[in-house]
């Protein structure tokens, strides 16, 4: 017999009465915010963090590096004329 990893886990253990209440049906997006914000963030302490732009989808670094970048090459100085 086959067991997923849910049903694993509970044969292991029951849960207990503080772990349904965890549990959340909702289809409140506001609510179930604030249920994990109360359960997770506040329970331990977390603090939200900005996220980092990702370079696999190509957003830039920083806000400001789309006006900084040229939009086309630079081109070289001029070379000095030899003495």
């Amino acid at each position: 017999m086959h067991l997923t990893s849910a049903s694993r886990v509970m044969s292991l253990k029951p849960p207990v009465d503080h772990d349904l209440d965890l549990l959340l049906v909702t289809d409140s997006v506001s609510a179930a915010l604030e249920h994990i914000q109360r359960h997770t963030m506040d329970h331990f302490g977390l603090t939200r963090r900005p996220r980092r732009p990702s370079i696999l989808l190509g957003e830039p670094r920083t806000p400001h590096a789309v006006a900084k970048r040229p939009l086309t090459r630079p081109s070289p100085p001029p070379i000095a004329p030899a003495a």
